[in-house]
Parts: C-alpha cells; sequence; structure tokens
C-alpha cells in the first residue's frame, strides 16, 4: 500500500505542479530525476548504504522535496505559496497527512498571506481537517471555530455552513451528540436558503450518521438513501463512496450482513478508483467484522491487518484502536483469551486517550463478551455497567438499552 499510494499521490501533484509552472518545469524535473537517480544508484552499487528498504520509495520521497521546493523557480511568490496550498488539499485524501500538515503550518505564519483573511481561513481550516483525521479532536475543534469567527467576520454564510458542519462532526466524535446535531439542523438551514446542494447532501448523510449513533439505524438507513438519490449523477466518486459506507454500517448493525458486505466492497472499489487510501482502508476494517461474524477469520485477519498498516502508515491512532478490537474479538473466537485481552486493552487505552465515548462503549461491551466466555460474569458486568453509562452520557439511548438487556440475562 505504502508505495503505491505515495507513487499515486506524487502522480498528483506533479501534475498540479507543471500545470501551475508549465511544461518547462515538466522537463526541470524530468533532467533532475534522471540525473540524480543515475547517480544515487552507482554510488549505492559501489558502498550499498546499511537498511535501504525500498529504492522507489527513497526516490519518491526526494520526488517530494524536489517539486515542493523547485516550483518556486518558475512561478511569483503568491502563486508558489497557493500551490503549496493546493499540494496540502490534494495530500488529505491520500492520507498523507504530517506531508499536509507541515506545508500548511509553514503557509499559517507566512507574513504574505497573514494580510489576507480569506486565505488564511482556508489554511486554517485545512489545519481542523487534518487534526481530525489525526484523533486530535482539541485542536480541531479550535482551528474550525477560529474559522467560524473569521466567516462571520467576512460574511460568508456559505462558507460559515460548511464550518458549522465540520464542528458538529468534532462534537460527534467526542459524544457531545444532542450540540452537534442543534449545530448541523442550523447548518442545514443555511445551506437550503442559499441552495447549497452538495453541502445539503453532506449534511443530510451526517445526519444519517447521528441517527446510526444513537441506535436509530432504520432512520439512518432512510436519511442516507435518501441522501443518495440526493446525490444524482456525480463525479464526487469519493462522497458517493462515504454514503455506500455509511449505508453498509446502518446494515451492519441491523445485522443484514450480506447487504452490508455489498456495499462495503461497492464503497472499497470506489474508494480505490477514486485514489482515497484512507478511507478505503476504514472500508476494509468494517468488512473485515462482517467477516468475523461469518467465521471467515483468517480472511478477516487479513483485511484487519491491511487497515492496522495503513493507519499505522496515516498516523491515525484512533482507527488502530479500532483495529485492536477487531483484531481482540477475532482471538477471542478463536479461544485464544490472552490475546485477545490484550488486543482489546489496547483498544481501550487508545479509546480513552482519544476521549472517544462511543468508541470507549463498544470496547467495554467486547471485553464483556470475552469475560463472560470465560465465565468471569463479576468482571462483565462491571465493563457492561461503564458502557451503559457512556451511551445514556451521549444520549444513544438505544446502545444502552441494547446493554441493559444483557446485564439483566446476566443478573438474573
Amino acid at each position: 500500500m505504502g508505495d503505491k499510494n505515495l507513487q499515486s499521490f506524487l502522480r498528483a501533484i506533479h501534475d498540479l505542479a507543471v500545470e501551475r509552472c508549465g511544461q518547462d518545469f515538466a522537463v526541470y524535473l524530468k533532467q533532475l530525476r534522471s540525473e540524480r537517480e543515475r547517480l544515487l544508484k552507482k554510488s549505492w552499487k559501489k558502498t550499498p548504504p546499511e537498511d535501504l528498504g525500498s529504492k522507489t520509495e527513497v526516490f519518491r520521497e526526494i520526488d517530494f522535496d524536489t517539486i515542493q521546493l523547485h516550483a518556486s523557480k518558475f512561478l511569483e511568490e503568491r502563486q508558489y505559496l497557493e500551490l503549496l496550498y493546493e499540494i496540502a488539499k490534494v495530500a488529505i485524501p491520500y492520507g498523507q497527512f504530517h506531508r499536509a500538515q507541515q506545508l500548511l503550518l509553514l503557509l499559517k505564519d507566512h507574513a504574505e498571506l497573514m494580510k489576507d483573511d480569506y486565505f488564511t481561513v482556508q489554511v486554517h481550516q485545512r489545519l481542523g481537517d487534518i487534526s481530525f483525521y489525526l484523533s486530535d479532536f482539541n485542536t480541531s475543534l479550535t482551528e474550525y471555530e477560529l474559522c467560524m469567527d473569521y466567516y462571520k467576520k467576512l460574511k460568508r454564510p456559505q462558507r460559515l455552513a460548511g464550518i458549522m458542519l465540520s464542528i458538529s462532526v468534532v462534537l460527534v466524535e467526542t459524544g457531545e451528540v444532542e450540540r452537534a446535531e442543534k449545530l448541523m439542523q442550523e447548518a442545514k438551514a443555511l445551506a437550503t436558503e442559499f441552495q447549497l446542494t452538495k453541502l445539503l447532501i453532506k449534511i443530510n448523510m451526517n445526519l444519517g450518521n447521528i441517527y446510526h449513533l444513537k441506535g436509530s439505524y432504520d432512520d439512518s438507513l432512510s436519511h442516507l438513501t435518501q441522501t443518495l438519490d440526493l446525490l444524482g449523477e456525480t463525479t464526487d466518486r469519493s462522497l458517493e463512496a462515504r454514503i455506500l459506507h455509511n449505508i453498509g454500517l446502518a446494515y451492519k448493525a441491523k445485522h443484514e450482513d450480506a447487504k452490508a458486505l455489498e456495499f462495503f466492497n461497492k464503497s472499497i472499489e470506489m474508494f480505490a478508483t477514486a485514489e482515497n487510501y484512507y478511507m478505503k482502508s476504514v472500508s476494509y476494517l468494517e468488512k473485515s467484522e462482517l467477516l468475523y461474524r461469518k467465521d471467515d477469520l483468517s480472511a478477516g485477519t487479513a483485511l484487519a491487518t491491511s487497515a492496522f498498516q495503513a493507519f499505522s502508515k496515516f498516523g491515525d491512532r484512533l482507527s488502530m484502536g479500532e483495529t485492536y478490537k477487531i483484531l481482540g474479538m477475532i482471538s477471542s473466537k478463536r479461544k485464544k483469551y490472552r490475546t485477545a485481552q490484550a488486543f482489546l486493552e489496547n483498544s481501550l487505552r487508545i479509546c480513552r486517550d482519544h476521549n472517544k465515548p462511543l468508541n470507549i462503549g463498544q470496547t467495554q461491551v467486547e471485553l464483556a463478551h470475552l469475560f463472560i466466555e470465560q465465565g468471569d460474569t463479576g468482571k462483565a458486568i462491571e465493563f457492561l455497567k461503564d458502557a451503559k453509562t457512556g451511551f445514556i452520557n451521549m444520549a444513544a439511548h438505544s446502545r444502552a438499552n441494547e446493554v441493559e438487556s444483557e446485564l439483566s440475562a446476566l443478573m438474573e
């Protein structure tokens, strides 16, 4: 995944840079690359470096620095800064979060850009996006709230609606569901007033996610299906794939696994076409749980491992924690209880570190199931009680009721 993802990303930014800088830049890069690779290969042949690994990956790493640094020779300063911003934007769907973050932090404090409020706010918004993907929700919320103040100051209601949606999504992740839904409805009213169709689609999709979180799976499914219909003939394959992925989640929650698998397979194929490798890995993880349910434990482990490797490269610790949960469930089904407990405890620690109430509760439920398997009802009850409290606090009442049913059965 690493080499392929990096090469696709570099191809995208190469094309972007050549579009901005002209064909002379393309010729310049080709000459530099040819001379550089010939020199390095000759040197490596004479004296091999220690632990060289993939030569291709080394060359592509150098390519990234060469493109972003040498483009400055072909553009005026403002044009060059705008190119760096566009490169950062391109980097995000490829999961190149740290590269994007480095570029944006460089831009954030640039004296020329600090004079331009609109450009500055876009930089902060992308920094918020990256922090969200890296599960740093406090930083993400700080960046987004700064953007909301900017858009109010600039009197940009269309942009304001978009950032309100972003803030709502972060609030959902931190368990502030009621506040998130209220803000999302305000964003929907603005988007409706200004006929922002694409934003309305995203808002409807996220409202469907809120219903899912609360355990209202039929409402979620209805909302997401309507959203897919609203999408119509779109060229935004990544957005369409997200909706398909979320429909798969709703069917998975309803235990309609055949339908869920169908939608995850579609989303995986579409994310791959859109070269959105981060979300493709998220769909992999969800599919791995379905394979676990079907007792196809080897295939489930393989997909979960692929997802884990991707999340590690992307720096997404929270998704790594979710993968630990799936690996723990698989290990438990194999009756490898010590390994299962270690995986699940890793998951719980990471979820707590990132203050993710839903994930904490779900992992606590799986730990309870593990202890039930081993006949330790007391520990199982403790975990279920904690999970129930967490679900109630985040207004996930259907989930709390499911846990209450399990508690009642254990305490009879």
